[in-house]
């Protein structure tokens, strides 16, 4: 049986609009399904134990994605995916988990992994989060304003990059 979907498994397949992975996959590579533009759901179940970076990079139809309770789940897995309106990660997971809103955090949630590119609006960073990763906001091009708590401690390399709509961050705290 299948183990892992590897590497530019599905790449470019436009036409592939759901997924649901087999319970006898582990690891789900990195640009597994790169630009698959009519996808728009993935099903990821407690077998996976690793979605790599960009594995679901460009997939601009995407809107929901549900992950099992084993992932870790690399920063960048879920980049340029436009419409997705969360990331539903199980309570049992014991390295991540989601708001309300479908915001990717450590299980904790002092770190933020990733904000969902479809997310609209205004978004109050959780006073938990103490540090912002990589390309945690990165293409959210509906997202209007930022509230970021006076704990966060460091923002990582490009994390607001491509927030076209982004007009206004609020830091909490003292200057």
């Amino acid at each position: 049986s299948v183990t892992r979907v590897g590497a530019y498994a599905f790449s470019d397949c436009a036409d592939l609009t759901n997924v649901i992975i087999p319970d006898s996959v582990t690891s789900i590579d990195y640009y597994a399904f790169y630009n698959c533009t009519g996808l728009t759901s993935a099903i990821i179940p407690d077998s996976v134990t690793l979605i790599a970076s960009w594995a679901f990079c460009n997939c601009t139809a995407l809107t929901n994605v549900s992950i099992g309770s084993k992932a870790y789940i690399k920063s960048v897995a879920f980049s340029r995916c436009d419409n997705l309106s969360g990331i539903w990660v199980d309570p049992d997971n014991l390295i991540f988990s989601s708001d309300e809103n479908g915001v990717l955090f450590n299980k904790d949630k002092t770190s933020l992994v990733c904000c969902p590119g479809g997310i609209s609006g205004a978004y109050e960073i959780p006073d938990s989060v103490t540090s912002i990763e990589n390309c945690a906001f990165s293409d959210c091009a509906g997202l209007t304003s930022v509230t970021v708590p006076e704990n966060v401690t460091s923002i990582g390399t490009d994390a607001f990059c491509n927030c076209a709509g982004l007009t206004s961050a609020c830091f909490k705290g003292n200057a």
